[in-house]
């Protein structure tokens, strides 16, 4: 396993939009001893993730040798890695198994925080398929989307229930 020298905190890891824009909520809240890293396609989305100082910017949305080699130095040593993503999608669901595999294959610590798609968006069986790969994490937890439908205040918007979801996911760490 590759050492670091910094010994406490998580990393947490946001993979494409979903990933990306919780890390970005997340980051000012959590404390100096944790460390953020965006992982995206888009270099315009990364650039909008201005709180989180490390992005990982993917080529034909692979990570490159020196990408990996960042990410498994400044995992290792920390108390774990935390990632982050929406599944259903193209990005996360396919990168999300291969960013935890690699850690995993490392000796790292990790847990997987994953969304899961809205019935109406009909990719609920992609998701699921890619969450069976997830279950070499060792936590694993989802937030089903629907959910959020379900316990929706009458008057509130998509974004104040996607920030209570952020809400949620930050009072796991505190």
């Amino acid at each position: 396993m590759v050492q670091s020298d910094d010994q406490s905190g998580l990393l947490f890891v946001g993979i494409a939009g979903c990933g990306t824009s919780i890390i970005k909520s997340l980051s000012p809240r959590m404390g100096k001893h944790n460390h953020f890293v965006a992982i995206n396609d888009n270099e315009m989305a990364l650039k909008k993730v201005h709180s989180v100082s490390n992005h990982i910017l993917l080529k034909k949305r692979r990570m490159l040798d020196s990408d990996w080699d960042w990410l498994l130095k400044k995992a290792a040593g920390l108390k774990g890695v935390c990632i982050i993503a929406g599944l259903g999608g193209r990005l996360g669901t396919t990168l999300t198994p291969v960013v935890l595999k690699r850690l995993k294959d490392n000796g790292i610590i990790t847990i997987v925080i994953v969304t899961m798609p809205f019935h109406f968006e009909q990719r609920e069986d992609i998701a699921k398929d890619a969450l069976q790969k997830l279950s070499i994490a060792d936590y694993l937890i989802t937030f089903p989307n629907n959910h959020l439908i379900k316990h929706a205040e009458k008057g509130k918007s998509m974004a104040d229930m996607f920030t209570e979801q952020d809400e949620q996911i930050l009072s796991l760490f505190q």
